[in-house]
């Protein structure tokens, strides 16, 4: 009978410890320290290219841009995201009608490398499967273009050598999206996207590379923690 009560005082003792965790586990909002986000995207301009001499100015038209981005939760309203994102692109730049260059043309391939570091507002954190967010950064660009011009003559035409040019960018922007969740505590989400950028180009590049994004990716919040 002793060795019963004792037995029956122990699993009381059991129940009680379960129940203060986890009545202290809800009274906290479980969160994650970081999160991975990989996403991709169209902008609708990779870039303007100035007129020159002969040559209309040129709208390369939209891209797809591909990026990869590490985020620090500073608490349950605000992170910081650190992403590296390239996008590619080539078109053609022709010359003005009466110019006597019409059939001539400058075929231009352009590569962005971009580092960016945004700080993000959320709302409704906890309030799953929606999560709006609104964001505003900095960007630091690398850009690469390389010009090849083709030149008509008869009965045929030639391609000059290949110019490669590297110029530096300093930009900002801002953005705004939604994460959303398929389960509440999921650690998984669809993360949603617009974002518009301008940049100052320091170089030998003439023209500009202002845009608007719109983006798709998926976000993995690890590393779990308690606000």
């Amino acid at each position: 009978m002793q060795m019963k009560n004792t037995q029956t005082k122990r699993l009381s003792v059991l129940l009680s410890f379960l129940l203060l965790q986890t009545a202290y586990g809800e009274s906290e909002n479980p969160w994650h320290d970081h999160s991975l986000r990989l996403y991709m995207g169209s902008v609708d301009n990779a870039a303007t290219i100035d007129g020159r001499g002969t040559y209309l100015p040129l709208e390369m038209g939209s891209d797809a841009e591909i990026g990869l981005g590490f985020t620090f939760v500073l608490n349950p309203n605000y992170d910081l995201e650190i992403s590296l994102s390239e996008l590619t692109s080539s078109a053609s730049q022709l010359n003005a009608q009466g110019s006597g260059n019409e059939n001539n043309s400058m075929n231009i391939s352009l590569n962005n490398k971009k580092l960016s570091v945004t700080g993000k507002r959320y709302w409704q954190r906890s309030e799953r499967p929606f999560v709006p967010w609104a964001g505003v950064g900095l960007d630091g660009n690398l850009l690469e273009v390389t010009e090849t011009e083709t030149v008509a003559l008869a009965p045929g035409s030639v391609s000059k050598p290949s110019l490669t040019r590297v110029s530096s960018a300093l930009g900002a922007h801002i953005s705004g999206g939604i994460d959303i969740y398929p389960l509440k505590t999921s650690a998984f989400a669809l993360s949603l996207e617009g974002r518009y950028n301008l940049a100052i180009i320091n170089g030998p590049f003439e023209g500009d590379i202002n845009s608007f994004a719109f983006l798709v990716g998926l976000k993995w919040d690890f590393w779990q923690s308690t606000f």
